[in-house]
This record gives C-alpha cells, structure tokens and sequence, in this order.
C-alpha cells in the first residue's frame, strides 16, 4: 500500500493530476509532501518492529537492537505526529475519524515515550510493554482497511461512516490484543519468558 501510494503521489509532484481509487485517497493526494511524511516513516516502523522482538537479535546483537530501535522510535514519532495533522487536515470522515486519530495517535505517541523512558531507567520489562502497546497500535491500520469493506459489504454503511467507525473498532481491537498479550507473557506470571537484561553502559535501546 505505501508502494502504490507513493507512485500516486508521484503524479502529484510531477504536476499530473493525481487519479484516486476512491474520495478518501484523493484526500492523501492533495496533501503528498504530508502523506509521504506519514507513510514512509510508517514503512520503517512497520519493517523494524518485528525486529526489535525478536529474542535472538536482542540477545546476540544488542548494539543492532539498540541502533534499530532509535529508528523505530524516530520513526514512530514521525508518524504519530504526521497522524495527528493529518486527520485533521483529510478528516474525510468528520469528527469520527478525527477524535479516534487524535485519541489513538496522542496514546501511540504516549506509548513510545513511555517505552524510552523506562528503558533508560533500565526497566526492561515495563519497556517491553510499552513497545508492544506502540507496535500494536501502529499496525491498526491495517486491519481499518478490511474493517471498511466490511461495513460498506455487509452492513451496507457509506464509505464515510465505515470509515470513521473502522478506525475506532481498528484501534481498539489491536490495544486489547496488546493488552491480553502483556498479561499472558508478563514475566512474574510467566518466569519461562526471557528478558534481556540491558548493559549498565547502556541509556537507550
């Protein structure tokens, strides 16, 4: 989706007028230096944060997770910050949409740098769950887009609506599963899980 979001965008650089699959897209496309902004750094996230999970990455390579994750969360800020322009500026969907970006993206944003904060005061375990909570939030967009469908298909909602009303379901489906996996790996309930303990030279992951 960014790959083909971007060539769009490109025909609205080049000065062409760019041709939307739907209105929504066209609200992307009359703002491209914005978008792209919003969704390359989203790309990176979403790219990297498998990553930053991964057991054996942070275990063996500890300067790789630590280098990685001030990219995520450069990343992350970038785009929870881009997200709060940017529905206000497309609210294609009115005041649904914009209260459920403003509330998600201000939580997004609030997670992460709680998750900075904890690991510099090397709490690994709080920093894991705040990571998963931003991970977890970051990646509800893309189950919004077949949330939309949905409604539009099945419950026969303009695309307006499905939209605003996908955006709060997304969001807060994806911070519950966040939520349940934090207690069912929480370390003290499960001592199995491993925590990579963070090296005292260490400010930041």
């Amino acid at each position: 989706m960014v790959v083909l979001r971007a060539l769009l965008l490109a025909e609205a650089f080049s000065g062409n007028t760019p041709s939307p699959a739907d209105p929504y897209d066209g609200g992307y496309a009359r703002h491209p230096g914005l978008t792209l902004l919003h969704i390359v750094p989203g790309l990176v996230f979403v790219i990297l944060g498998p990553l930053q999970f991964a057991t054996r990455i942070r275990a063996r390579y500890t300067n790789l997770h630590r280098w990685c994750g001030r990219i995520y969360v450069a990343s992350g800020a970038v785009v929870g910050v881009s997200a709060l322009v940017l529905g206000v500026v497309v609210g294609f969907a009115g005041s649904t949409e914009t209260t459920a970006v403003t509330f998600f993206s201000t939580l997004f944003l609030i997670s992460l740098g709680l998750a900075v904060f904890r690991i510099r005061r090397r709490e690994v375990a709080a920093h894991r769950e705040w990571m998963i909570r931003a991970f977890a939030l970051g990646l509800a967009v893309t189950t919004m887009r077949p949330m939309v469908g949905i409604l539009t298909a099945l419950a026969g909602l303009p695309f307006s609506e499905a939209l605003g009303i996908s955006f709060w379901l997304a969001f807060s489906l994806h911070l519950v599963l966040a939520e349940c996996w934090i207690s069912f790996t929480r370390t003290e309930r499960n001592p199995v899980s491993a925590t990579v303990s963070v090296p005292s030279t260490s400010r930041f992951p």
